[in-house]
């Protein structure tokens, strides 16, 4: 059962501790509420205008607005315009306040009115679980002067009680070095190769490219080598006997929506409509494949397993997300994480970087044949 008490106390010291009126970032981990959290600073500041920036309209028409509803804030949700990152490069005009939740997803692209003067402000309050790493991102909170006002780490909530404790174990698989169910040559002269085969022909190729400043050439071929990891034959073969073993109720993230339909027909992604995740909310299945769409913005009760088949370098805070789904406090229960990785190739890299600022007595490394023996 979630300890409110505990939750209600860190939230109020929060609200307590902020400055009036607050501009920074709040970076807290999931189950702290910070949907309340801000909603309260919202009622201490009294703007007369607010732009709530979402990443999904889901939350911008649902999610949100219920929020507001439920801390009785209806006056303040009447003054807020609520819009997704994807159309924020077109808002313009003056706002007392801006929330810039799921800060992560804002870039150079749709903060340009922020950056340029088409959206004038007061304040910024960015919310968000996981600060991205990418270059770029800091520079945009630099230059809207975003510095941190608040953290909570998914440890320290762990440690309050707010969330379940977890468990990571990573399972390496390898490159098929002996079945040639991979195409390669051109259109007009395919052959079938491995995947050992075929990867190395495209790290060899990236090299080269960046080897001769033919950098346009190794662009592309780094898009190519990731679409390759992301869709590799023995991976998925791999996920598949994990998820089929797994006791539970469980959650998987592909790198795709092939993959992802590929390893359940149970899945919620941006094209398949919400009726399995609803079917998975109210407990009628017990397996939710997805690719992005549920790693923010939606809580999941009684998960016992997250399976992140494809991860990424988490410089978004991509995999952290993933990983906070299966966190919602249950008494006694530990998460179990599972995340896929080929090793010797750089989605061992791209996992090295995602994990690199867990806990390392959280984390446990086997090898795919190690692991189903």
């Amino acid at each position: 059962m979630e300890n409110i008490d505990v939750r209600t106390k860190l939230q109020n010291e929060i609200i307590a501790e902020l400055p009036t009126p607050a501009h920074g970032v709040l970076l807290l981990a999931m189950r702290t509420g910070k949907s309340r959290i801000v909603i309260e600073q919202i009622k201490k500041e009294d703007p007369k205008s607010i732009l709530w920036v979402t990443p999904q309209a889901d939350l911008r028409d649902v999610a949100i607005p219920k929020e507001f509803k439920k801390w009785k804030a209806n006056k303040y949700l009447n003054r807020c315009n609520i819009v997704c990152y994807g159309s924020l490069a077109k808002i313009t005009g003056h706002y007392d306040k801006i929330i810039l939740d799921e800060l992560q997803y804002i870039t150079e692209a749709n903060a340009v009115p922020l950056l340029k003067g088409g959206i004038t402000y007061d304040t910024i309050v960015g919310l968000t679980g996981t600060m991205p790493k990418h270059e770029e991102k800091h520079e945009i909170y630099n230059k809207l002067k975003l510095k941190i006002l608040k953290e909570i780490t998914v440890d320290d909530a762990v440690d309050l009680g707010l969330i379940s404790d977890y468990t990571v174990t990573a399972i390496a698989t390898t490159l098929d070095t002996t079945t040639k169910n991979i195409t390669g040559g051109s259109k007009l002269k395919p052959f079938m190769t491995t995947e050992a085969g075929m990867y190395k022909y495209l790290h060899e190729t990236v090299s080269k490219a960046w080897a001769t400043q033919q950098n346009s050439w190794a662009t592309a071929m780094i898009q190519k080598r990731m679409h390759f990891i992301y869709n590799l034959p023995s991976k998925l073969v791999a996920a598949k006997q994990i998820l089929a073993e797994l006791p539970g109720r469980t959650i998987c993230f592909s790198g795709n929506k092939k993959q992802a339909e590929a390893l359940s027909k149970n899945v919620y992604h941006s094209t398949s409509g919400d009726v399995k995740l609803k079917a998975f909310h109210k407990g009628k299945i017990d397996v939710l494949s997805m690719v992005n769409s549920g790693s923010v913005g939606h809580t999941f009760e009684n998960v016992d397993n997250i399976l992140i088949v494809q991860v990424n370098s988490n410089k978004s805070g991509t995999v952290s997300q993933k990983l906070a789904r299966g966190l919602l406090l249950k008494e006694g229960h530990v998460a179990n994480i599972y995340m896929l990785y080929c090793e010797g190739t750089v989605d061992e890299s791209w996992f090295n970087y995602a994990v690199e600022d867990m806990a390392k007595k959280k984390l446990t490394i086997n090898t795919y044949k190690e692991y189903i023996k």
